[in-house]
């Protein structure tokens, strides 16, 4: 039985990512402008 994937779908619907995290403060994400703590993975998710 063939599966579908992300690459073969055709959808009018967003991409939407939730992150859920107890250690991370929106003030200290780069993609936020903060510059207290170096964030590269999390800035490019949001680019």
């Amino acid at each position: 039985m063939p599966v579908p994937t992300a690459m073969s779908a055709q959808t009018s619907h967003p991409n939407i990512v939730i992150i859920c995290s107890d250690q991370h403060r929106a003030d200290t994400i780069g993609s936020y402008g903060s510059t207290i703590c170096r964030t590269p993975a999390l800035d490019r998710l949001a680019s």
